[in-house]
């Protein structure tokens, strides 16, 4: 619901926003609740946060796609374990590669 949400804020704003995109590639047993995502939002008054991880339903996937194309600038954020399967992200990580002029930055968290 809120990548739904953000997606529809993004369509009715003029103003050039830009996207924070948490990915979890990790065990949901090992993910803790502090979320970066949930501090990036209160730096900067046009910021969007999105949250996705590799159990994430290819709808969610379709959203943040979506989503992305709305955006001037996204900061890519991932955490991951190396064995852990890529799942709906996958999708959005082709998507992220063919409009790669977008990307502002992207960093990597490896558990």
């Amino acid at each position: 619901m809120l990548i739904f949400f953000c997606v529809l804020c993004a369509l009715a704003c003029k103003k050039t926003l830009k996207l924070f995109l948490h990915i979890e590639l990790t065990k949901w047993q090992d993910v803790g609740y502090e979320k970066p995502l949930h501090l990036c939002l209160f730096l900067s008054g046009d910021l969007i946060g999105a949250e996705m991880d590799n159990q994430s339903d290819a709808s969610i996937a379709e959203l943040v796609i979506r989503l992305c194309d709305q955006m001037q600038s996204i900061f890519v954020f991932i955490q991951a374990q190396p064995q852990e399967p890529l799942g709906s992200y996958l999708k959005v990580l082709n998507h992220l590669l063919r409009t790669k002029n977008k990307i502002y930055a992207v960093a990597f968290y490896w558990k």
